[in-house]
């Protein structure tokens, strides 16, 4: 994902289309490297809470080289967040872990803004709206918000969605959902209004997912008229996608880095209870968070999407 300081203004879409087009190897790659990036510019850089739990997990910043590195560091779940001050949860850099932590890039960047540095920073980590996840209160910034259209745009079009209007029943309050799919709406240029439903789906979806959290989306398509589903994570900020006709759910590896634990112990296993790190989070940003999924993750190449890589859901133990 090519950016600088974060800002809204990066073109995402970019990424998707080089995404769409790599090997596995590629993606994989792609997908390091953005936790990487997300590790020790973001999270160690800037959270209050993680820092220190990061720092006491053993976490070297420029030694971490990806998802490998993973199983040391601490997880997260509902209920602690729960008990943790929404603030500390939220970014917020300061000078000193930027100059340390930081690319030569994104330092530059801020020397040559000058007097727009102060505003740029705002615009990047500055809470501008706050959702109710699962009873976590979650903030987005405008980089969120840029993320959340991206995210929605990608999944739209895994979807089949070419064309509006759209009818948005997610109810009226802000929610990661709602967002994900509005925001993602117009990235597209789909026109919010009567035609096609988006509805809430409070059952099992069509990968047979007992999930608390899951959208049918009724698009109607020539070539894909059955409705497709999305699994979400709202304290994640994470969706992933099932098309009729594909095998689990798809999710984006540049965005998130997903891995399966076993929910005794939570030591790596091949099949277990996923986790999930948002990748280029501000905002309220998340490391290895519970995210209440039993399933195994495939990185088998499999049309109709190739290298993105998928979340079977399996029985509990």
């Amino acid at each position: 994902m090519a950016r600088v300081l974060g800002g809204a203004d990066v073109k995402f879409s970019q990424s998707w289309s080089k995404l769409r087009r790599c090997s596995t190897a590629g993606v994989r790659r792609a997908a390091d490297r953005a936790l990487v990036r997300q590790l020790r510019e973001e999270l160690f850089a800037g959270s209050p809470h993680l820092r220190p739990r990061l720092g006491a997990a053993g976490y070297e910043p420029f030694r971490f080289r990806g998802a490998r590195d993973l199983a040391d560091l601490p997880t997260s779940d509902l209920a602690s967040l729960r008990g943790t001050a929404p603030e500390a949860l939220v970014l917020r850099p300061s000078p000193r872990a930027m100059k340390e932590l930081w690319p030569f890039g994104r330092k530059l960047a801020l020397v040559l803004a000058g007097g727009r540095a102060a505003g740029l920073l705002e615009e990047s980590y500055q809470p501008v709206l706050a959702t109710e996840e699962d009873g976590l209160a979650v903030t987005w910034t405008r980089t969120d918000l840029a993320l959340a259209g991206e995210l929605g745009a990608r999944l739209l079009d895994l979807c089949g969605v070419e064309r509006g209007p759209l009818t948005l029943r997610l109810g009226d309050t802000p929610s990661f959902a709602r967002l994900v799919l509005s925001e993602g709406a117009q990235r597209l240029g789909l026109e919010l209004g009567e035609g096609a439903e988006i509805v809430a789906l409070p059952a099992a979806d069509a990968s047979g997912i007992d999930a608390r959290h899951v959208i049918a989306l009724g698009l109607p398509s020539a070539d894909r008229p059955q409705a497709c589903s999305l699994w979400t994570s709202g304290p994640a900020r994470v969706a992933a996608v099932h098309v009729p006709g594909d095998d689990g759910l798809r999710f984006f590896p540049d965005l998130v880095a997903a891995e399966c634990v076993d929910e005794d112990t939570l030591a790596p296993a091949d099949e277990g209870e996923v986790v999930l790190t948002n990748l280029g989070a501000h905002g309220t940003a998340l490391l290895r968070y519970r995210a209440g999924l039993r399933a195994r993750v495939d990185w088998t190449p499999r049309p109709p999407f190739g290298a993105l890589p998928r979340l079977i859901p399996t029985p509990a133990a």
